[in-house]
């Protein structure tokens, strides 16, 4: 049911995750390294996340200090997500907590196999 959903929503989806305030204020984005499966990487190219998201399920945790650009990274996870994935589409949702302590925020990415 979802994989309809999905088809049936993705162009609309896409063009309104890109409009989201929250996008919109986190549109710049910084490289930091990263820790990735253990391994340190001097910043997050999207190619790194690529076997990740070629799994059946995915889960990405992002932990930092606060204000050190979480949000800004689940972004631009989201942004490359729907840009590079023409053949299994992906479409992103962001849910706010009201700045949360716990969880100030949540991506999911949404695809079809």
């Amino acid at each position: 049911m979802l994989d309809a959903w999905v088809t049936a929503h993705i162009s609309t989806v896409r063009e309104e995750f890109k409009t989201l305030e929250t996008v919109q204020e986190h549109r710049t984005y910084t490289s930091i390294p990263i820790i990735l499966d253990g391994n340190t990487l001097p910043n997050l190219p999207s190619e790194s996340l690529r076997p990740l998201f070629d799994r059946q399920r995915a889960c990405l945790l992002i932990v930092a200090e606060s204000s050190s650009g979480k949000t800004s990274i689940a972004c631009q996870i989201a942004l490359w997500a729907i840009k590079e994935t023409p053949q299994h589409p992906i479409a992103p949702h962001l849910t706010h907590s009201h700045k949360s302590a716990i969880v100030p925020r949540v991506l999911t990415l949404y695809g079809i196999r």
